[in-house]
């Protein structure tokens, strides 16, 4: 019997040094796509983004320009801040720095949208340019700060695969950029939600880190939690639920709570309806 097991013990050794092996080659391929699906999450962030940002300020032309200005700005800064990045942890754990878009959306999302309320400026009141300029400005830090940061270290942590130069690294994030403007274009031409739109957006950088996690030999924990509340927040209908608390939020800043009756969305823009004083009204 022990020649038999000793057989058995180098075919399962050779079966996973086999494994092994498929797996590191597959990794440049894996550090791909999350560079890709950065690229991909970033647009669609910013798509929706700058659709809350024309709702809260109006969609003028000083505005609009602080908005594209402050965002380039922002990920100027934060490509200075990977080089910190860089000092303190070098290139560990930088496959799970495209995770962190998910918290930064939704607090710009967040401080966007309550940016009349900060700046004590009432809905139907034309936002002052002097309080418009660096709110704005301050608003798009989130997101645009981190894809400054993920970028530039990107160029390295992609480049040491050795097969494909720096310039590469603009590529990818450009198709992954490209495909998610054309995604989330046709989601909201069907009318899907932004709330629907951002979780269905998140699940690529999260399999792509989960992933990319399994070619490099370590535990995806992390990618794979926020997965499995990614699969709950679809399945259990909460991206409705956020939507429905948005919705009722919009609607009190102008009309009575009570008066709320429901919202739709469509290619051009969101509606709320509902009544007052016996009269049906309509908000976009």
């Amino acid at each position: 019997m022990e020649p038999t097991n000793t057989t058995s013990r180098r075919e399962k050794t050779r079966q996973l040094t086999g494994y092994s092996e498929r797996l590191s080659a597959f990794s440049p391929h894996a550090r791909s796509v999350v560079v890709f699906s950065f690229g991909f999450f970033v647009l669609a962030a910013q798509t929706l983004l700058f659709r809350d940002f024309l709702t809260v300020f109006e969609g003028s032309e000083i505005a609009i320009g602080v908005f594209f200005g402050s965002w380039l700005l922002w990920v100027g800064l934060g490509a200075r801040i990977s080089r910190w990045w860089h000092r303190w942890l070098g290139l560990r754990f930088f496959e799970l720095l495209p995770l962190l878009y998910i918290p930064a959306f939704m607090l710009e999302r967040y401080v966007l949208l309550s940016t009349r309320s900060l700046a004590g400026v009432a809905q139907y009141e034309v936002f002052p340019l002097i309080k418009m300029i660096p709110l704005a400005a301050a608003a798009n830090i989130p997101v645009s700060l981190l894809t400054g940061a993920i970028f530039t270290l990107a160029c390295e942590w992609k480049s040491n695969d050795r097969d494909l130069p720096v310039a590469g690294v603009y590529m990818l994030e450009a198709l992954g950029s490209f495909a998610g403007g054309l995604i989330v274009t046709l989601w909201l031409a069907q009318g899907t939600p932004a709330e629907s739109v951002f979780i269905y957006t998140a699940f690529i950088p999260v399999v792509a880190v989960a992933i990319c996690a399994f070619a490099m030999h370590r535990r995806p924990v992390v990618s794979l939690g926020v997965l499995i509340m990614l699969l709950v927040t679809a399945a259990g209908g909460l991206d409705n639920t956020w939507r429905e608390y948005h919705d009722r939020q919009q609607w009190e800043r102008l009309m009575p709570a009570s008066g709320y009756q429901g919202a739709f969305t469509t290619p051009q823009a969101e509606y709320l309806y509902g009544a007052r004083e016996d009269q049906f009204v309509v908000l976009s």
